[in-house]
């Protein structure tokens, strides 16, 4: 089972009601992320940024992991990205790093696994992102099964796909490719996060309900 969409306070119950009746053995869990992130839920990152571990979030959060585990589910937590290369999203890692001591606290205190995103030094290559500089590429995602797996100790066979190369740029160009990637993606991004929009929203999930695979 991975439950990996939307804010903690939003989306946690649903979904870990459902894992619950379920008893998944393996239980994939990425939480919180969208609540640092979300301008127009700037008063949760600020909570999570003053009050630390006795956040709301973080009680949220950490109900859901001790209830998943009370089932004997192995569970897999994730910290959040270092985004240093980013002029854009490195402003978040000030929350992003609180935010993900409170998870390596909530992963110590119930026993989960840990996928220390932070420490995953092969992101900051830009051939392991997408063109919008937001998701994963192939090669990123593959990458990302490995450790996953590796940190389940599962052994696997899996091959990371070329990485499309990225032309280092400078000057004139650099400054163009920038505004380009503003124009079409960063600029739509920061719309829908002031206005609370995302980018799936009228989207049908590929799976209604929780299923096992």
């Amino acid at each position: 089972m991975n439950d990996e969409t939307g804010s903690t306070s939003r989306s946690l119950s649903v979904p870990r009601g459902q894992s619950l009746a379920l008893r998944s053995g393996n239980a994939l869990v990425t939480r919180g992320l969208q609540d640092i992130a979300q301008f127009s839920n700037r008063a949760r990152a600020e909570e999570l940024v003053k009050l630390g571990g006795q956040c709301r979030m973080k009680m949220e959060y950490d109900d859901a992991i001790a209830k998943l585990r009370a089932t004997g589910a192995t569970v897999v937590m994730f910290t959040g990205f270092d985004a240093r290369g980013s002029k854009v999203f490195s402003t978040m890692r000030g929350r992003t790093a609180i935010y993900n001591e409170l998870v390596r606290g909530i992963a110590g205190d119930h026993g989960a696994l840990l996928v220390d995103y932070w420490r995953f030094s092969e992101y900051y290559d830009w051939g392991m992102w997408a063109q919008d500089r937001m998701h994963m590429s192939a090669a990123g995602h593959a990458n990302m099964a490995k450790r996953v797996l590796d940190v389940l100790e599962h052994d696997h066979s899996i091959d990371i796909p070329p990485m499309t190369p990225v032309p280092e740029l400078s000057g004139v160009d650099a400054l163009r490719a920038n505004a380009r990637w503003f124009r079409e993606y960063a600029g739509p991004w920061v719309v829908r996060r002031v206005t609370g929009k995302s980018s799936g929203d009228g989207l049908t999930p590929k799976y209604p309900e929780l299923i096992r695979l």
